[in-house]
Formats: C-alpha cells, sequence, structure tokens
C-alpha cells in the first residue's frame, strides 16, 4: 500500500556497484492509478565510457563494458542481466 506524501527513489546498477550493494537496483514498474494524481521525476547520470568504476563485490569494469554486456545480454536473453556478469564469484 502505497504510503501518501512519500518520495521513492529508484538506484541503478552503477550506483549499487558504487555503494557495494548497500542497496539494491531495482526493476522499475509502475501501476497507473486512474482515480489519484501522481507526479514522476526520471534523473538519470552516467559515468563517462572510460571511467573505471570499482568495488569491493565486482570485478573493476568501465561503464563501456557494461553497457556492451547489457546489450549483450538483451540480444540473447531478451533480459538485462548486467551486474551479474561482474560479481566477484
Amino acid at each position: 500500500m502505497p504510503v501518501p506524501d512519500t518520495l521513492i527513489v529508484n538506484i541503478g546498477d552503477m550506483m549499487q556497484v558504487i555503494i557495494n550493494d548497500e542497496y539494491r537496483s531495482v526493476v522499475h514498474r509502475v501501476l497507473a492509478n486512474r482515480t489519484r494524481e501522481r507526479t514522476s521525476l526520471c534523473f538519470f547520470a552516467f559515468p563517462k565510457e572510460g571511467f573505471k568504476i570499482r568495488s569491493l563485490s565486482y570485478k573493476e569494469f568501465t561503464y563501456k563494458e557494461f553497457n556492451a554486456q547489457v546489450q549483450e545480454d538483451v540480444m540473447e536473453t531478451g533480459d538485462k542481466i548486467g551486474l551479474k556478469k561482474f560479481l566477484i564469484s
């Protein structure tokens, strides 16, 4: 049940890596409510393609490598797998 006057923040995959899985990126799904008004705001921030992303939980990678992996995953499976491919086993 939604909580009135609440701000919800969905973080993305890059933020999940940077904060070492303290919070998780989620699949964003919206259920429209035809009887109540809702305000949404989107803001996307991406590192430069060659920027090295380091984490305790993931192998070092660049945003360019991550994006290429996501595109490959979508082509092969139809889903974005992305981060799981960079996890340190």
